[in-house]
This record gives C-alpha cells, sequence and structure tokens, in this order.
C-alpha cells in the first residue's frame, strides 16, 4: 500500500477516459490517498458507456475510484465497487464539477466504512435514468450545489449521515424512484 499512487493518469487539456462498449476495467486501490483513475485538469472528463464493466475494491484513506477535476458521465454499463472497512473517507466518484447517471447505466457500490461517499462533486449530480444501489458510511450523494433526480431508480442507505446531502443548492426529485434509508452507527 502506498500514498498517493495513480492507476491511469490524464493532465492534458481536452481528454476524456472513456471505458466503451465490451470494454472492461478492474481495480483495486490499496493505499493512501490513491486512485485507479485520475484527471487532473478542469477540462479532462470521464465517461462509462454502454456495454462496459467496471469492477473495484478500495480500501486505504481516502482512496478513490474516479479522481476528476472535469466531469463524470455514467452512461451505461455495470459497476461494481466495494470497500473494506478500513477504506475510511473513500470517494468512489469525486468530481470538481458534476456527476451524472444516465441511460441503462447499472450501479452497485458498498462502501459503508467510515466517512465514505459514492458520488462527491462540487456543482450538479443529476440522474435521468439508470439504476443505482449505494450502501455508504457518510453521504450516499454529497454535491456542492444541486442533486436532481428526473429519472431511473436510486436506492440509498446511509449509515452515518444523509442520502442526499447539498451544501449551496437545492434537491429535485421530479421523476424516477428513490428509495432512501440512513441511520446513526
Amino acid at each position: 500500500a502506498g500514498t498517493q499512487g495513480y492507476g491511469i493518469y490524464l493532465e492534458n487539456k481536452n481528454k476524456t477516459c472513456r471505458i466503451g462498449d465490451g470494454g472492461a476495467f478492474k481495480a483495486t486501490v490499496d493505499g493512501a490517498k490513491c486512485a485507479a483513475l485520475y484527471g487532473n485538469n478542469a477540462s479532462v472528463d470521464a465517461e462509462v458507456e454502454d456495454g462496459s464493466k467496471v469492477m473495484a475494491t478500495l480500501s486505504g484513506t481516502e482512496a478513490r475510484l474516479f479522481n476528476f477535476a472535469g466531469k463524470i458521465k455514467l452512461k451505461g454499463g455495470k459497476i461494481t465497487v466495494t470497500g473494506a472497512e478500513e477504506a475510511t473517507d473513500a470517494k468512489v466518484f469525486k468530481s470538481d464539477k458534476s456527476i451524472s447517471v444516465k441511460n441503462d447505466v447499472e450501479i452497485d457500490i458498498q462502501v459503508p466504512a467510515l466517512g465514505s461517499e459514492a458520488f462527491s462533486c462540487a456543482d450538479t449530480f443529476e440522474m435521468t435514468g439508470g439504476k443505482v444501489e449505494v450502501v455508504s458510511g457518510d453521504d450516499c450523494v454529497g454535491a456542492e450545489t444541486n442533486v436532481v433526480v428526473s429519472g431511473g431508480k436510486f436506492y440509498g442507505c446511509s449509515v452515518g449521515n444523509d442520502v442526499f446531502d447539498t451544501n449551496e443548492g437545492d434537491i429535485t426529485i421530479e421523476g424516477g424512484l428513490v428509495l432512501a434509508y440512513t441511520t446513526a452507527q
């Protein structure tokens, strides 16, 4: 286990890390402040598309699966993430911009360790389709501005904080299905 290591690192502007149709990405993030996919420029985005598979295990403090300064677009495929007990303060999908969940994407995230979040973004979290199942130790979704659900199915369980949390904006559910459960540890 190391510190601040990256599996795939993108720095140049106007780039996209895309996991496309038929593609598969498997990662084990084992180390403090490590990320499987990292983009440190605001114009570097991440996309997961139809027909793809993403599987990951997180362990170590502040582990990240996707850590991007740009947008994260989850448009299809199947994403499965588990977090070890020591994966405290993990953020599975972290964006300095926005995160969108669309189409037929299926996401299963189990990160119940203290302080862990499934989705964390500095702008808006938007869900227009797909199916998301989350168990998190902190917020299932933490967005600085807005959380918008207009389609799809979101099943969230926070064992230590909020299912949806926004610091400055609104939470709008105008379609789809949201089931939220929270409990103190």
